[in-house]
């Protein structure tokens, strides 16, 4: 492990000093994985990924748990079809599994068929809060930690003693794996839609979700994981379902967002840096990096062109919007809904959530250590495939023998004395 000042910052000549000898070592030995050590902490780069979160990282718990709004154009960019992901295309965590070489893309913890958890597990849930507000889903951030644990119990019982133990990860791969925290933001959202005032977000719900947040990470680290990345959550009061709502009744900042609602997000992600803090002090042996996910959202929003977006279109949702914002009479999904020609212009997906392109742009700074407290560059200490990550790639060219004929099944009605 790395030196460290009194106050935690590591000094920046040892580190840089131990990153390139560790490179250096790593050229002599060679390496079957082609992966390079990060930084000294936990050791080799990550071995799979455990995420929890919301549906910004959802890719497929609630479709699975609650299935029929699984409609095109959701996933119609790279998946061609449906993909149980709350976007046009790919999410944060898929670039992810694409750059490290993981396949297939990491799956629900909450599954309807076959599974391979063997580069690790997504237990994230749509509408999901830190605070354990049930305002959509009871599946919050304490019961997916809880989910973890029982996983991770349960995984160990399998090994060697259960032909389902080859899809199931290694006790490397929970050792030396990135356990990603992305939640706050329907805390946020939901506070705003549902006209809490500052003083309770303040006082009330942002302290809940940070006792939640510290609970799950130190039982995390309980259960082994030493490599943490924390997201905070990006600007709700830039979304074009919160613009729609407050923007005839509520102040606007310089951009042009809700002023108070992202007041709150930063209330709120000035707290998460707090708790990661006295963590990190606690914890000296583990890596806890955060992604200033508001930070990255803001600059894509202030230079949009020189990430490929549209000035003009920024704000505005490419389905399910109209001239005003959100239409609400014809949702993202339903057949009337209006989906813009080009959604690689836009931030804005639905009203809610982000375009495959936002997400790509956002995993690109999290793989060159751009917005993060640690700055780790993955990209530069790890071997990443970055060939499939541009818009025009299809899943059925990053895994060509995956497709198959489906034969169509024949509804049967239930028994009236049944439904």
């Amino acid at each position: 492990m790395g030196r460290s000042s009194e106050d935690g910052v590591f000094v920046g000549d040892y580190r840089l000093q131990m990153v390139l000898a560790l490179m250096f070592l790593a050229t002599l030995l060679g390496s079957e994985s082609g992966l390079v050590p990060v930084l000294g902490w936990p050791g080799p780069c990550p071995t799979g990924i455990f995420s929890f979160g919301d549906s910004l990282s959802d890719t497929g718990a609630k479709s699975n748990m609650f299935p029929g709004d699984d409609n095109l154009p959701y996933g119609e960019q790279f998946f061609k079809k449906p993909s149980k992901r709350y976007s046009n295309g790919r999410l944060v965590l898929d670039f992810f599994a694409l750059a490290f070489g993981r396949k297939p893309l990491l799956q629900p913890y909450i599954q309807n068929g076959p599974f391979d958890y063997r580069f690790g597990v997504n237990f994230a849930f749509f509408g999901a809060t830190a605070s354990g507000s049930a305002y959509s889903t009871p599946v919050n951030l304490a019961a997916q930690i809880s989910q973890f644990r029982q996983f991770k119990k349960n995984t160990y019982r399998e090994q060697g003693c259960s032909p389902y133990h080859i899809k199931l990860p290694t006790v490397e791969v929970f050792d030396d794996a990135l356990y990603t925290l992305g939640i706050g933001g329907n805390d946020i959202m939901n506070a705003a839609l549902e006209a809490q005032n500052q003083s309770y977000v303040f006082g009330h719900l942002i302290p809940k979700a940070m006792e939640v947040v510290t609970v799950g990470a130190k039982s995390l680290y309980d259960s082994g994981a030493r490599r943490f990345l924390f997201f905070t959550t990006p600007s709700a009061g830039c979304s074009t379902i919160i613009l729609t709502e407050f923007r005839d009744k509520a102040e606007l900042d310089s951009m042009g967002c809700v002023k108070f609602v992202n007041e709150n997000n930063q209330a709120y992600n000035a707290a998460l840096r707090s708790v990661v803090t006295d963590l990190r002090s606690q914890f000296p042996d583990a890596e806890m990096d955060i992604f200033d996910y508001y930070g990255a959202n803001v600059e894509i929003l202030k230079n949009p062109t020189a990430y490929g977006f549209n000035p003009e279109k920024t704000m505005k949702a490419c389905c399910g919007g109209s001239a005003v914002g959100l239409d609400r009479q014809h949702a993202c999904g339903t057949p009337a809904a209006f989906v813009c020609a080009n959604p690689d212009e836009h931030v804005n997906w639905d009203g809610l959530h982000f375009t495959e392109q936002f997400y790509r742009t956002i995993a690109q700074f999290v793989l060159a250590g751009k917005f993060s407290d640690l700055g780790i560059n993955y990209s530069a200490v790890c071997t990443l495939d970055f060939s499939f990550f541009n818009s025009s790639v299809t899943f059925d060219q990053v895994y060509p023998h995956s497709s198959c004929e489906i034969p169509q099944m024949k509804e049967t009605p239930l028994p009236h004395s049944v439904m």
